[in-house]
């Protein structure tokens, strides 16, 4: 199922760790924690599909992703930095086994934290954070993402 979304709006959150809001096609359905597939809508980059995981919520009005860019290697999230609102993602499958499945502590590094950035979102939304605990590292304070 491919289907074309604008962007809505691209935010920096870090010095290479960008937000990425954009049109929530009718019908998609994923769970939190899930990624999907997604290429850019523009020549040449249209089969070069990578992998994101959603930092929204199945209900919320648009789709959000949390991504490390990686301007150096010119791909595509170099791409998706310089990207601007109105510019075009094309989606494809959601997949994903990393779900909410009880409470535990939870260990993410770097940019493994955004399948937890919607789990939590998720628990906060229904009141259900319990004892739930997040570890998250990264190599730099600078590199935190989403700190508060």
């Amino acid at each position: 199922m491919k289907q074309v979304v604008k962007i809505i709006k691209i935010e920096n959150l870090t010095h290479d760790v960008i937000r990425v809001v954009a049109e929530k096609p009718v019908g998609l359905k994923f769970l939190p924690g899930q990624a999907i597939d997604i290429s850019i809508n523009k020549n040449g980059w249209e089969n070069e599909l990578r992998a994101f995981t959603f930092t929204s919520l199945p209900d919320d009005k648009n789709i959000e992703f949390t991504i490390k860019t990686y301007p150096e290697h010119q791909g595509v999230t170099a791409q998706l930095a310089s990207a601007i609102s109105g510019d075009e993602l094309i989606l494809h499958d959601v997949f994903g086994d990393i779900h909410y499945k009880g409470e535990g502590l939870f260990i993410a590094g770097g940019a493994g934290v955004t399948p937890f950035i919607a789990i939590l979102k998720h628990l906060e939304k229904e009141n259900k954070i319990g004892n739930n605990k997040l570890l998250f590292a990264n190599k730099t304070k600078a590199d935190i993402i989403l700190e508060e």
